[in-house]
């Protein structure tokens, strides 16, 4: 009588080696774009805070296009928000005539700044919002203008306000800085 070979039952896979088989087809075959953007993303956003951090000893937080460094001497912040800063002092009239595309601010010992930049500004921008400074009790420091390019500097009491923008390139940059020193 001839031994009959019998043939191993196969192997089942376990839920975590499908899990993984899914995920890495799904990478390869460009389903999972979206995942392999939001890997390579926190993978470079997690590359700067180290960098920055190894250079200069302060705290980085990277989260898209959010970024704040923190110090024994202050802090940064960038954000690609698109609203007015809510902590912008109350004194300082909001630029209501383009759109906000970025928001900065910055503290550094007893001082804040903050930085907001705007595209899409309407004509006579530049006119309009020096008249608003000035009529909320801002004094002109100084204007300056060429043919595409204008800026101004402003001051009322510990705010100063510099404002700039380019026509041509429908562009303006609104910097605000409150100095609370107390000399």
């Amino acid at each position: 009588m001839a031994e009959e070979q019998t043939k191993p039952a196969p192997k089942k896979m376990s839920t975590a080696t499908i899990a993984i088989i899914v995920v890495v087809a799904l990478v390869v075959l460009g389903g999972g774009g979206y995942i392999s953007r939001m890997l390579s993303r926190k993978a470079a956003e997690k590359t700067a805070e180290n960098l920055i951090k190894n250079a200069t000893g302060a705290d980085v937080d990277v989260n898209g296009e959010d970024v704040k460094v923190t110090s024994k001497d202050g802090s940064v912040e960038s954000s690609k928000t698109k609203t007015w800063p809510t902590d912008m002092p109350t004194d300082v009239p909001k630029f209501t005539l383009g759109s906000i595309t970025e928001t900065m601010k910055m503290t550094i010992g007893n001082g804040q700044s903050w930085t907001v930049s705007f595209s899409s500004i309407k004509t006579g921008a530049f006119e309009t919002y020096c008249d608003t400074l000035k009529q909320n009790g801002f004094k002109e420091e100084f204007n300056m203008s060429t043919t595409n390019e204008k800026s101004a500097a402003y001051s009322k009491g510990k705010l100063y306000a510099s404002f700039g923008t380019n026509e041509t390139d429908q562009k303006a940059t609104l910097t605000v800085t409150l100095s609370t020193d107390t000399e």
